[in-house]
């Protein structure tokens, strides 16, 4: 003897197929959501690196600059502006950092603590600043900064 089928039973199997598809649909857009938010994580890393290439290579532009006396006795008789140096960090992209030295500029100076004013040589103390400007042709990131310096000379430079 075959047992009627119930009702109740049909309409059960139509729920469980529905309640699977919307989990099949949850689990998807999560799966999604999660791939596109480690993409945009992935960009942020990237153009942080970017920045902080830029931002080491003008490092390297300041040190270089503040080896050297001639910097700054050549800014104290003249503005110096827009001085460019092309950088090549060593990869296939030749050139890829452009760095602008903008306007070298003496801010103050004073004679040092002990000296007269009557001595044949006063050392002072003098304060330059200069702006750096590194652009990236490759990746486009571009960073600026203002550094300051101080250091005792012969009389003379800042003017």
């Amino acid at each position: 003897m075959k047992i009627p089928s119930s009702p109740f039973k049909q309409s059960q199997e139509g729920a469980v197929l529905l309640l699977s598809l919307i989990m099949v649909l949850v689990l998807s857009i999560s799966a999604i959501a999660m791939v596109n938010v480690n993409n945009v994580n992935q960009q942020i890393i990237r153009n942080q690196i970017n920045t902080m290439e830029a931002e080491q290579v003008a490092l390297e532009v300041i040190e270089s600059l503040l080896n050297g006396i001639d910097t700054f006795e050549t800014a104290a008789n003249e503005q110096i502006a827009g001085t460019i140096y092309k950088i090549d960090d060593g990869s296939l992209n030749q050139g890829e950092y452009t760095v602008s030295v903008l306007n070298i500029r003496c801010t103050y100076s004073h004679i040092i603590d002990g000296y007269s004013l009557t001595a044949d040589s006063v050392p002072e103390t003098n304060y330059f600043e200069f702006d750096i400007e590194v652009a990236s042709s490759v990746t486009g990131a571009t960073t600026k900064m203002t550094q300051g310096v101080r250091f005792n000379s012969p009389a003379g430079l800042c003017p």
